[in-house]
Parts: C-alpha cells; structure tokens; sequence
C-alpha cells in the first residue's frame, strides 16, 4: 500500500505545482507551439514538478505489481484528486466552499473503506 500512497502524493502534490510553473507561458504563446515547448521545458519551476509527477507514474506501476488493478486504480485515483485539493489550498488556491471540503473527506472515507474491505 505504500506505493499507492507514494503515488498519491507524487500525482497529488505535483499537479498544482505543474500549474504554477506552467504561469509565463503565455507571454510566448504568440510564437507559436515550438516556443511554448522551449520555454516549458528550461523552466525548472515547471521540469522539476513534472519529473517528480512522472516519478508517480513509475510508483504507480510497481503499486500494481503487489495489489490487485481494483483496489490500486480507484484507490490511487481518489487519494491523488484529494491531495491536489489539499496541496492546492495549501498553496492559496481558491478551491471555494464548503461542498468542496464535503467531497475530499467523502473522498477520504470511501479510501478507507476501500483499504479496509480488501
């Protein structure tokens, strides 16, 4: 289960960060896609948060060699939404209201009753 924790925290934390890092490229959108690539890829704001994201990806593999598809998948995936939620509002993101809240502890819940029944 460690590796599917791994994962969530390396697809969760990453994803708001990637957003950031990504701010300025409008500035070079104008010169066309081959810009926006080269200004992406020496921006260590945006490389940097996209390597540890593609870390997740390899955690993500090897949670799947040791769990069963089933449980790893929903699992990784609700537990990744819920911590880019929290990495978000963390960072000062206006992630809004209380049904937003409501959501990521349902979110968290339904983990553990995943966790537990298997």
């Amino acid at each position: 289960m460690e590796w599917v924790l791994t994962t969530c925290i390396l697809w969760g934390c990453t994803t708001p960060l990637i957003r950031r890092g990504a701010l300025g490229v409008d500035a070079v959108a104008h010169k066309g896609r081959v810009a926006e690539l080269a200004w992406l890829a020496t921006s260590w704001r945006y490389v940097l948060p996209l390597a540890l994201n593609l870390c997740g990806s390899l955690a993500f593999v090897r949670a799947l060699q040791y769990a069963d598809l089933a449980v790893v998948s929903p699992l990784t995936n609700s537990l990744t939404l819920a911590m880019t939620w929290v990495t978000g509002w963390l960072m000062g993101e206006n992630l809004g209201d209380p049904v937003s809240l409501a959501g990521v502890a349902l979110v968290g819940a339904g983990s553990y009753l995943c966790i537990t029944a298997s």
